[in-house]
């Protein structure tokens, strides 16, 4: 009986929060929230939705740049030999 007196307020921790901390609040809806968090999801998922867009739109203007470079033709025209 004695040591469950000795070890249990070091196993249980209490909790201080301060204000203005986003830890603390993360911690605080951590506890408060009880199953899936489905509206994080959908942020998350919009976001990712968002980004992917912009991405693809990117990578078609770098290939149409490669492209274009690759057909300029002055850089790959052979240079004419000069008769003097």
């Amino acid at each position: 009986m004695e040591e469950e007196s000795i070890t249990s307020p070091l196993l249980q921790e209490e909790k201080v929060y301060h204000p203005g901390c986003p830890g603390c609040g993360n911690d605080r809806r951590k506890e408060l929230q009880e199953g899936l968090p489905y509206k994080e999801f959908l942020y998350v998922w919009i976001v990712c939705l968002a980004t992917c867009d912009q991405m693809v739109f990117f990578l078609l203007n770098v290939i149409e740049f490669l492209g274009l470079i690759l057909t300029f033709k002055p850089f790959m025209a052979a240079p004419e030999s000069r008769a003097v």
